[in-house]
């Protein structure tokens, strides 16, 4: 029996910490799917293209993409992808909304990040330093230029059965997991990862939503769906998930807890938060990230009354 899916590493040069992403090539009785597609770099397309034609398929056999979310690693090629071979491009509304979003302010985001961080009184030289980080990114926020919503429960056929969109968020608004039913194996994205802890964070594209609220409510679905293998998009297969998750899911139940304690013996800004609960900053890339995964937590904690704020005149205080 022919193997229904192939994995498919793509270099992610120099835009990111992690070295590649693991796309899925899934074969169907005409041509083939992927399950994400990379970041917009020459060489992630040479590859992609290459093992396409050493598996025996033309580009332009790319029946349907499915991105599990919107993250450029993840979407990246969708563009060239469609441009050329008109691949309809399926991602769910939330993270669509996103990427409509990147299209509209790709060139003014990171002044969105500074109106939007402002707000908690991050001071100025901090801001001016994540935005010089932040503006290579600029050019690679443009996804597909159409995009078909992806839906909860919707089946796709495979030569050996059917895979279902599984709505898993946290991750990002509309992180979508995709489960082959069969052998309860699950093409998994970012929403699980083997050793890394999958960043959880509240942006100025996603400020309306609870991230850590989503991803807990993630992590005890598919902890219910019984799922026997993760195969994810960075890193090693996951072939413990119940173990995995009861992992994840202590990890971030602690850290609630030491947020909790520090808040409880007097108010703290974002940037305490971020120093005290996640480590001192270190370069200004990463400082970004921690600040969003602090804001997370903290909108976690006032939603569910643990905590409250107070607005002064520097910024927004938050206490227990």
């Amino acid at each position: 029996m022919v193997q229904m899916w192939t994995p498919v590493k793509l270099p992610l040069g120099n835009q990111s910490y992690l070295q590649d992403i693991t796309v899925y090539l899934l074969r169907t009785e005409t041509g083939v799917m992927l399950i994400d597609s990379g970041l917009n770099l020459p060489s992630s397309y040479e590859t992609l293209t290459n093992l396409l034609v050493q598996e025996g398929y033309l580009p332009e056999q790319i029946e349907t993409l499915l991105l599990t979310h919107y993250h450029l690693d993840h979407s990246g090629l969708a563009l060239p992808l469609q441009e050329k071979f008109s691949i309809p491009v399926h991602i769910h509304k939330n993270d669509r909304e996103v990427l409509e979003f990147f299209k509209k302010h790709a060139g003014s985001y990171t002044d969105y990040v500074e109106k939007f961080f402002n707000t908690f009184g991050i001071p100025e030289q901090t801001l001016m330093r994540i935005k010089r980080e932040l503006e290579p990114f600029k050019k690679l926020l443009v996804g597909p230029s159409e995009m078909q919503v992806l839906e909860e429960g919707q089946k796709f056929e495979t030569v050996s059965g059917n895979i279902e969109a599984v709505f898993t968020p946290g991750h990002t608004p509309g992180h979508v997991s995709f489960m082959y039913t069969k052998d309860r194996i699950l093409f998994g994205g970012d929403f699980l990862l083997a050793k890394e802890l999958p960043h959880v964070g509240l942006f100025p594209h996603t400020q309306q939503y609870n991230p850590l609220k989503d991803y807990i409510n993630s992590l005890q679905k598919v902890r219910d769906l019984q799922i026997d293998v993760i195969l994810p998009s960075h890193g090693a297969v996951i072939r413990e998930p119940q173990r995995r998750i009861a992992d994840v899911y202590g990890f971030i139940q602690n850290k609630i807890a030491d947020i909790y304690r520090l808040l409880k013996k007097g108010p703290l800004t974002v940037m305490q938060i971020c120093d005290r609960g996640f480590g001192p900053e270190r370069d200004a890339l990463s400082y970004f990230f921690l600040l969003t995964l602090s804001l997370a937590y903290i909108r976690y904690l006032k939603e569910e009354k643990m905590i409250t704020s107070r607005r002064k005149k520097t910024g927004i205080l938050f206490m227990a």
